[in-house]
């Protein structure tokens, strides 16, 4: 977003990719023909991405019909690829990509939609993550998206948190679960739903030689 607002004096090439989330900056791109990268398992895709936290009011405070306004310009100014999560505004975000996108060809769009995991037994992995996909498809208004992540923490099992480890068994997957139970559940849902080749796993792995 700052990389956005100094576009308007600077008068620089968008090279990188960024993310922007309100329209003042959205309407900065309508300067510039923007650029598409090939990107598996995208294929042509734009080079910014729009991100699901301002829409979905995790930055702060925004009505629904600016975010939605926010997504068509993005949409208008080139921008194909939107990422979201149920976590963004406990699901709002989603929502705003459903209404938005109601009446356009969900071909000439890319969907990344995720899934805070936590640590379940390995028996209910494969629910959890299908049961997740189901409500962002239902929520979003699409038959597929085109990339489901892990939205949570990879631990050691044994590791705690420093701080407010109550949350671990929400936020965090520990690695037995994920070689023996996710790994195998992300196999089975890669078919009509979710729009890739190849499996894509968006984590954050924390250890203790990492907070090192």
């Amino acid at each position: 977003t700052a990389m956005l607002r100094s576009l308007v004096g600077s008068e620089m090439c968008i090279r990188d990719s960024y993310i922007a989330t309100m329209p003042y900056q959205l309407q900065i791109l309508r300067r510039y023909e923007l650029e598409q990268r090939n990107f598996k398992p995208f294929g042509s895709i734009s080079s910014l991405t729009l991100g699901g936290g301002g829409i979905g009011n995790v930055w702060g405070e925004t009505s629904r019909k600016e975010a939605i306004e926010t997504v068509n310009l993005a949409y208008e100014s080139g921008i194909n690829h939107f990422d979201v999560a149920p976590m963004y505004g406990r699901g709002e975000a989603e929502k705003v990509i459903g209404m938005a996108f109601k009446n356009k060809p969900s071909e000439e769009i890319n969907i990344t939609t995720k899934c805070r995991l936590g640590n379940p037994k390995d028996s209910k992995v494969y629910d959890v993550l299908n049961d997740s996909l189901c409500r962002s498809l239902e929520t979003m208004k699409l038959e597929k998206v085109n990339l489901f992540l892990l939205h949570s923490q990879l631990i050691e099992d044994d590791f705690r948190f420093f701080k407010f480890d109550e949350t671990r068994e929400k936020s965090g997957t520990t690695l037995s679960c994920y070689f023996n139970a996710v790994i195998p559940a992300f196999e089975r849902l890669n078919g009509p739903r979710i729009r890739f080749k190849f499996l894509i796993i968006c984590l954050l792995y924390t250890s203790d030689a990492a907070d090192e």
